[in-house]
């Protein structure tokens, strides 16, 4: 329904352009230059019918598209005012038909409609363009200040009358408030026009992307426009006041172009499939322009030198023909003109073509290239969607998607498929999707064959980089997994000697601990030497055994230190071996348990250096930056850390290294802390490192 409304006032538009065509014809030729400098024939009609064609065409795709609208009621406006002008002057200046009081009334309606209701709702555009939005709830203000000026110059003409009005001699006599009124109104509609010019101006500093490149094109126009202005009024003053078809042309231009403009930016905002229509559009109004230069030049020239009415109407078919055959050589270029404004860089494919191999130019990381590639193919061939894909042998393969947060287009029976080919071998693919109503050509498929050529070399390089990517992560997986299962051999020994350590303490210890004493107790009644003696071997024997297992005991997992932790076991070892008040003890580890894996390595690393140096032995015990630090020194030379403490070691993120020298040796280890907080004898909690 919005689409037919639009629709119904471009054609209305059309319609009276169309009149103000006949009606001007019948009273001056149209080749005049009174007929083009001052009534702006053909561009004053051709603004019209194009203001409310965009309009209709915005409404068309976005029905409450406020910029649609304007340009509707711009349009329709702006036509009913030409022709209210031209049937005016027609019937009261050169007896044209019709009564003169409807003339009247046609030429108040005229002013009333005119200039200055354009102006106010291009105003209102240009704070609102491109999107329909203000850039605040305070720019509203601004707005309000174009419709109260054109209210205040609505409300100053309705006291001239009707009946009355004379469109070349318009006076407020009499209506000092009116004139004062309409002052305002012009006023407040050029502090508009002015702050909307502002408005895009700040909005194109904070714009990006697609958006910066709309408002741009809205400012061109705009200033397109001031540019006319100013080249009017200077013509004007160096021609003494008289407005000719020289000092007209670039403003009415200007006004042909606008229209366009605006509808072209904002249907770029979020519509592309309507770009061919928006290039046939700046197609016809370049070539509107050129056509109008051209044929006024050779109508003055040729009016000037025929000067009859007759040969006026040929001079304007031979004009018409001179100016057909001279556009044919420059169409190419017009056409290329048209393409760049509506199509931006996608208009020169094989220019995006050379931006992609400047682009792959560069160290490209491998998450940069396959986005690039796929930008660059929908900007060659103007696609709808494209997805990129890098086959990898053995991994995963990787995809890239135009717009961003696409999807595989492989079951999509509208996509069409490239092979990226390096070398007989196939890397990948690019699949295409075009706009509704458009294929791919065979110059879209070459180009899409170039671009997947000049991209082969660097799919390549990107599958080497994601195989190797891919060995690197396997590789520290099984790292990882190496690691752990060191680890866990290393929890499994320590699990182990835990069960044989119990096992001895509660199924042998018992039994053997009290053969000694009872052999004493047989000893002392007998009486039999041979016996005392054969039974003082057997407790001998026994003795030595119970200490040997003992010392087996010591080395599996102490009981000791599984109880009270670290620091009493090391001093319980040292005091079993001989070596007790050699332990230095830092005060860091005062009240503090370790993880057991920590404290089950730093002890076997101590009864492991201790075997091997000699008396006397210091040891030394401290935590500092959340590392256990262990330091065994005692003589020694030939002494060296075993592959079991260094799996253990290596397995927790610690080290152990051997210095020797004087004759003294020394093992230091370095082991990161697990603190477990929990007391030892009583002791107050701390924690280390």
């Amino acid at each position: 329904m919005a689409a037919r409304i639009a629709w119904s006032l471009a054609v209305l538009s059309l319609i009276c352009a169309t009149a103000d065509t006949i009606v001007t014809a019948e009273y001056r030729s149209l080749l005049s230059e009174e007929a083009m400098a001052v009534h702006g024939w053909p561009f004053a009609p051709a603004a019209t019918i194009g203001a409310a064609a965009m309009g209709a065409l915005i409404v068309s795709r976005y029905a409450r598209h406020p910029i649609g609208w304007l340009l509707c009621v711009i349009g329709v406006f702006s036509a009913a005012s030409l022709l209210g002008e031209t049937y005016s002057i027609w019937v009261l200046d050169y007896d044209g038909a019709g009564p003169a009081s409807i003339a009247h009334v046609a030429g108040w309606l005229s002013v009333v409609f005119g200039g200055q209701v354009a102006l106010g709702l291009f105003a209102v555009v240009f704070l609102s363009a491109p999107d329909g939005h203000l850039l605040s709830r305070r720019w509203r203000y601004a707005a309000a200040v174009a419709v109260v000026g054109i209210s205040s110059c609505t409300v100053a003409l309705l006291a001239l009358s009707p009946v009355e009005f004379v469109i070349d001699d318009i006076r407020f006599d009499g209506h000092p408030v009116s004139a004062l009124l309409h002052n305002l109104g012009i006023l407040m509609i050029a502090a508009s026009m002015v702050v909307g010019v502002l408005s895009m101006i700040i909005r194109m500093r904070r714009a990006h992307g697609d958006e910066r490149q709309q408002v741009r094109l809205i400012a061109l126009a705009a200033c397109a426009i001031a540019v006319g202005l100013v080249w009017l009024i200077a013509v004007e003053v160096l021609n003494g006041g008289q407005q000719n078809w020289l000092a007209a042309m670039p403003l009415f231009v200007a006004y042909d172009v606008l229209p366009v403009s605006i509808a072209v930016a904002v249907l770029r905002f979020r519509l592309y499939d309507i770009d061919v229509i928006i290039n046939r559009a700046v197609v016809v109004a370049v070539g509107t322009g050129f056509a109008a230069v051209g044929y006024v030049t050779l109508v003055v020239g040729v009016g000037a030198a025929v000067g009859s009415a007759g040969g006026a109407i040929w001079s304007s078919v031979a004009a018409m023909i001179l100016v057909a055959l001279a556009f044919q050589p420059l169409r190419r270029r017009v056409v290329r003109l048209a393409d760049r404004i509506a199509y931006g860089t996608r208009a020169a494919p094989y220019e995006a073509l050379a931006d992609f191999s400047r682009r792959l130019g560069g160290n490209l990381a491998p998450e940069s290239l396959l986005p690039i590639v796929a930008e660059a193919t929908a900007s060659a061939v103007l696609a709808r969607r494209v997805a990129v894909r890098l086959a990898v042998p053995g991994g995963v393969d990787r995809w890239a998607y135009w717009p961003a947060g696409g999807a595989a287009l492989t079951a999509d029976p509208e996509a069409t498929e490239i092979d990226v080919v390096d070398r007989g071998e196939r890397l990948g693919d690019i699949s295409v999707v075009m706009a509704p109503g458009r294929s791919l050509r065979s110059g879209d498929r070459a180009l899409l064959a170039d671009l997947a050529d000049q991209a082969a070399l660097a799919f390549r390089n990107n599958r080497l980089a994601a195989q190797l990517a891919g060995r690197v992560t396997m590789l520290d997986q099984q790292t990882s997994e190496l690691a752990e299962s060191r680890a866990r051999i290393i929890m499994a020994r320590d699990d182990e000697r835990d069960r044989l350590e119990q096992a001895i303490r509660i199924g042998v210890s018992p039994r053997i601990e009290p053969t000694p004493a009872r052999l004493r107790r047989i000893a002392s009644d007998l009486g039999d030497p041979d016996v005392e003696r054969d039974l003082s071997a057997v407790l001998t024997d026994s003795v030595q055994a119970l200490e040997s297992l003992r010392e087996i005991s010591r080395g599996i997992m102490p009981r000791q230190l599984a109880r009270s932790g670290l620091v009493s076991a090391v001093s319980a070892h040292l005091g079993q071996v001989g070596h007790a008040g050699s332990l230095v003890v830092d005060e860091s580890l005062a009240g503090v348990r370790l993880g057991r894996t920590v404290e089950s390595t730093a002890y076997f690393g101590l009864v492991e250096a201790v075997r091997q140096l000699e008396p006397p032995i210091v040891v030394r015990l401290g935590v500092s930056d959340g590392r256990l630090a262990l330091t065994i020194e005692g003589s020694g030379m030939d002494v060296e850390a075993s592959s079991g403490l260094r799996d253990r070691l290596e397995s927790l993120g610690g080290s152990a290294w051997w210095s020797s020298g004087n004759g003294r040796a020394a093992l230091a280890m370095s082991v990161p802390t697990e603190t477990v907080f929990a007391p030892v004898n009583g002791q107050p909690l701390r924690s280390c490192g």
